[in-house]
């Protein structure tokens, strides 16, 4: 079991990483809003990609800048 702490500037994103937390606690301090919660990663890695994206790609050039 791991522990994360979250420390955000938008509530809608941190409620967003902590509603996939277990035990969740909310402390405010020092105007500083901490959430913390506990997170037991799975046993399964995610497959990767079958074939990498144009735009993950390093190989590939970036495209012509616009004047």
């Amino acid at each position: 079991m791991t522990t994360i702490a979250i420390i955000g500037a938008l509530d809608d994103e941190v409620a967003l990483i902590a509603a996939s937390l277990n035990d969740v606690t909310h402390d405010r301090q020092a105007g500083l809003d901490v959430t913390r919660g506990t997170w037991e990663p799975t046993t399964e890695a995610p497959s990767p990609p079958s074939r990498p994206s144009a735009a993950w790609d390093w190989s590939t050039p970036p495209p012509p800048r616009s004047i």
